[in-house]
């Protein structure tokens, strides 16, 4: 079996199995609406101390639920090296300090014959966008794979048609992680990020990266999710300037769940 080791233990969130799990605790405190039938988050990877408040109360949706997701898709852009179209990785499963999680090998495979995707390691291997998801999900659910899929350039019926695909053929949970605007002053990030958020909650499929930078992940997506008739709703945002002092260069972050 091959797995890959964490990228970002020890720095986006910590590499200590006991501190992660308190820390998680501490976050995990938000009460959903339990009336919601959940079918997909859109949430942010940045650091757990700059972000994850806002993908926790996002995550609690599914767990204080009886939702129980079994197969999750994990979208979310690439950082560090390029791409274009989707892809998927080689391993077996993810290592995080919580323990290891098994990728869907049959799916990825599928998705390889149906040439939604390639393989490519040199994309996943560094990439923190999925990764820092993984214990938030270890943390809700004791049992499920993950599809693990980096979006690059890509054109967003591609996205939406493999998506469509999949959920056709089982019962997958969705989750997209995207940060918003990045690297501006405080008063036009608010500005960028209200804007952008508007736009995620009416679908439009043409976000740019200077708006969210898993647009083509999230494009794709709210395109699946207009077709599905699925409702939107805007759980938390913030961004870095609410966590540290410096107020000319913030990163945007919201949460959301589709049901």
């Amino acid at each position: 079996m091959k797995y890959r080791d964490p990228a970002v233990a020890g720095s986006f969130y910590s590499k200590s199995k006991e501190v992660l799990q308190s820390e998680l605790t501490d976050l995990m405190s938000y009460t959903p609406d339990p009336s919601l039938n959940v079918k997909a988050l859109i949430v942010p990877h940045a650091g757990y101390f700059y972000s994850g408040a806002v993908a926790a109360q996002a995550y609690s949706y599914i767990n204080q639920s009886e939702i129980n997701p079994k197969k999750i898709i994990l979208l979310g852009p690439n950082h560090r090296v390029g791409l274009s179209g989707c892809a998927i990785p080689s391993d077996d499963g993810f290592i995080t300090p919580l323990g290891k999680v098994s990728v869907d090998r049959l799916f990825c495979d599928i998705l390889l014959e149906k040439n939604f995707v390639t393989e490519n390691d040199n994309v996943h291997t560094w990439e923190h966008s999925l990764e820092v998801q993984l214990p938030f999900l270890q943390y809700c659910l004791n049992d499920f794979d993950i599809l693990p899929i980096l979006v690059g350039q890509s054109e967003v019926e591609k996205v939406a048609d493999m998506l469509s695909f999949l959920l056709d053929q089982d019962d997958f949970f969705i989750i997209v992680s995207t940060d918003l605007s990045h690297f501006n002053p405080l008063n036009k990030a608010n500005k960028l990020d209200e804007n952008t958020i508007a736009n995620i909650i009416n679908m439009q499929c043409d976000l740019l990266p200077n708006q969210a930078c898993g647009c083509h992940a999230l494009n794709g997506f709210l395109n699946f999710s207009k077709a599905k008739n699925w409702n939107i709703k805007l759980v938390n945002k913030a961004n870095s300037g609410k966590k540290n002092s410096i107020k000319n260069e913030v990163v945007g972050y919201a949460s959301f769940v589709l049901f």
